[in-house]
């Protein structure tokens, strides 16, 4: 800064050359003539004197106001944050600050007279010439961004901009330092590369499996997978229009116990669901699934998101509740043999005791005889009993072993429904209640080819049980012509037979109400009996039932003449005379009591038999004996079971017949022969008539 006696000397100088101009100018003005116009000259160049001073003062306020803003231009300048560069249009460094010499890690003075572009790294030369030339080239204001390497190689990240002086000789330029910045934005690069990498494979991931993946806040739907739509059947893109389609699509009776768990308290505070449910697709598929969520929270433990996995698992479902029925069905089986043992324990021995007690009583002499006819009436009544259960028991076993005949010849249907009416009359009345029935065909129509004996216990059956559980009102039974058979019905106003047991009377040793089986005597076989006669005679049987109210029984048979059963009849009357050829037979079966009985059966066929006891014998039996016509393969053998040694047949033998037989009559057992190696199948225990048709459909000519 100036001292006040450098500004002295100035206004000195000042004040002669404002000397030489006043003489040159007063040697050009008049002398004034009188004293009064000095004076007023005096006067004026006063006042001019005065009005100079204060100018002149002025100025060196001024003067010095612009000192002290240079210096502080200066002290800006050299100090500021940023960095601040002259360059020449030879690029050579006229002037630079503190901050830019600490950018480019040497000393101001060592910078200054030096070329900028030598400082800059050689992948960004190009780059800043390009700048340099437009700064030189144009008033307007250009920017990039340079790499500048110090003696120590290190890097520094600058951005520049740059203007040209307004004299055009120069520019100046503006240094930041990014280096800081460009680290985090190839942090920021690198991060986001592995976010990409990342979702690829969660991409990968959520397309190629069924579950669906979700992520929410509680107003709108995230992210969902595509698993969406393999177990809605609906698009992404609606579940993001709609999230409330979770809930909208679940079934109704699931539905409010979802959203009771969806508002409640514990819910609402933790964030975690489980869940099993159903849902119902538009197509009205139903499927059950699995679905689970858990909390995504905020720095302050707040829950912002949630995220969740939902699985179809309807076929698992599916499969625990077959083994649950499974499981149920092994324990009511349990139930009912438990059941009807008690039962065939009560009815066998309630009979004989009246028969062994009343028996006993006739050995009394004092007995007189009314009270003998009496007893003795007890007893055959008893008997009776007993021998019902005794032909029921006989009939069930015949008709699960298969052994059951059927008999067709005529029979006059009005004749049997007359003749049952009569029958079961008196006992009807005997309990209060009226017995009718209806014929609706005259008596010349009436007849039909059917097995006169069965049709005879089918109605027995159904009368006896409609007087069995019923204490009042009407019985009525009879027949309607409908098309090309008859229907029957035996209505009641008894019990009636509850909704959920309409199915399971028709099963073997069951009756209406198992838990009450003492109210009425009886076995509960009557009715399977009964619905196998139906069928056996082409048939079909069902009851419809109020509780309370009371039963109507239904069942159909054919209505067809003797000439249309003609064919029918050879079903169950064999003719020896049509029988196959006789035959070269191999039976193979382990068990010697089996094997003797096959050959009985199959004797009438034979020409010769030949018997081995396991696979490897029956292939070797095979290959000894290459004219057998037929074999008989028992499954279940040591060595080599009957699909083996079938597929080891089929080898070398493509023409036999062979009919696999086996003791576990299981669905797709049929199947299985046939795929080893067999012609046909046929269960045991083996019914001689179902062999022999096996035999003549594959030998009669």
């Amino acid at each position: 800064m100036k001292s006040k006696n450098d500004y002295s000397d100035e206004y000195q100088n000042l004040r002669q050359k404002a000397e030489q101009q006043l003489k040159i100018k007063s040697a050009k003005i008049k002398t004034p003539n009188n004293e009064a116009e000095t004076l007023k000259l005096l006067h004026e160049l006063q006042v001019h004197q005065i009005e100079l001073e204060m100018q002149n003062e002025e100025l060196r306020i001024a003067k010095e106001k612009a000192v002290l803003a240079e210096e502080k231009y200066i002290e800006l300048y050299d100090f500021a944050p940023c960095g601040y560069i002259s360059l020449s249009e030879q690029c050579e460094i006229t002037g630079i600050n503190f901050s830019a010499s600490a950018m480019l890690g040497k000393e101001r003075s060592k910078l200054l007279k030096n070329r900028f572009n030598q400082l800059i790294a050689s992948e960004s030369k190009y780059v800043f010439e390009l700048f340099f030339n437009k700064v030189f080239s144009g008033n307007e204001k250009q920017s990039c961004e340079i790499i500048i390497t110090d003696d120590q190689n290190k890097q520094v990240f600058v951005f520049i901009e740059g203007v040209i002086s307004p004299d055009g000789e120069s520019c100046f330029l503006t240094l930041t330092d990014i280096t800081e910045r460009k680290k985090a934005e190839l942090q920021l690069q690198a991060s986001n590369l592995l976010i990409e990498e990342s979702e690829n494979k969660f991409q990968q991931l959520v397309q190629n499996i069924d579950e669906c993946f979700w992520l929410r806040n509680d107003h709108s739907m995230i992210y969902v997978s595509p698993g969406f739509e393999k177990i809605w059947g609906l698009p992404c893109q609606a579940l993001y229009e709609s999230p409330n389609i979770f809930t909208e699509k679940i079934h109704p009776e699931d539905k409010q116990s979802v959203l009771e768990i969806l508002h409640s308290d514990k819910f609402k505070h933790s964030g975690v669901f489980d869940f099993n449910y159903r849902i119902i697709r538009d197509d009205g598929e139903t499927r059950w699934i699995n679905a689970r969520s858990f909390p995504i929270k905020d720095n302050n433990g707040e829950i912002f998101r949630r995220a969740g996995i939902a699985i179809d698992i309807t076929d698992k479902f599916q499969k625990h509740m077959e083994l649950i029925k499974a499981k149920e069905h092994a324990e009511e089986s349990d139930r009912l043999k438990s059941a009807f043992l008690a039962n065939m324990s009560h009815e066998i021995r309630t009979p004989m005791n009246g028969i062994l007690g009343f028996a006993d009583l006739l050995k009394n002499p004092e007995l007189n005889g009314e009270e003998q006819q009496e007893y003795i009436e007890i007893i055959q009544k008893c008997g009776i009993r007993m021998l019902n259960i005794i032909n029921d028991i006989v009939d069930i076993s015949k008709i699960e072993a298969g052994l059951m005949k059927v008999n067709l010849g005529e029979s006059n249907i009005n004749k049997q429904i007359e003749y049952i009416y009569s029958f079961f009359r008196n006992e009807a009345e005997a309990k209060g209640m009226m017995l009718t029935f209806h014929n609706s065909l005259p008596t010349e129509e009436s007849i039909i080819f059917t097995d006169r004996e069965k049709v005879f216990a089918i109605l027995t059956n159904l009368i006896k049980n409609a007087i069995k559980f019923s204490n009042k009102g009407t019985i009525k039974f009879g027949y309607h012509k409908n098309a090309d058979f008859l229907k029957f019905y035996v209505t009641d106003e008894g019990i009636g037979i509850p909704k959920d047991r309409q199915e399971a009377i028709f099963e073997r040793f069951i009756q209406g109400d198992i838990a009450n089986t003492r109210a009425v005597e009886g076995v509960g076989l009557g009715l399977a009996i009964t619905k196998s006669y139906v069928e056996m005679l082409g048939g079909q049987i069902w009851v419809e039932s109020e509780e309370k109210i009371g039963s109507t029984f239904y069942f159909t048979l054919p209505c067809k003449s003797k000439e249309e059963n003609k064919n029918t009849s050879s079903d169950f009357t064999q003719n020896e005379s049509s029988r196959a050829k006789k035959l070269k037979i191999l039976i193979v079966e382990d068990d010697v009591t089996s094997a003797q009985l096959n050959s009985i059966y199959v004797n009438s066929f034979a020409q010769k038999i030949i018997c081995v006891r396991s696979g490897q014998d029956a292939v070797e039996a095979c290959l000894n004996n290459p004219d057998i016509d037929l074999i008989l393969m028992d499954i279940e053998m040591p060595v080599m079971d009957g699909y083996q040694a079938a597929s080891k047949i089929r080898e070398f033998n493509k023409h036999v017949i062979i009919i696999a037989a086996t003791a576990f009559a299981i669905a797709g057992a049929k199947d299985t022969a046939i795929g080893a190696g067999c012609n046909d199948y046929i269960a045991k225990p083996i019914n001689r008539k179902s062999l022999s048709a096996l035999i003549e459909k594959y030998f009669t000519k």
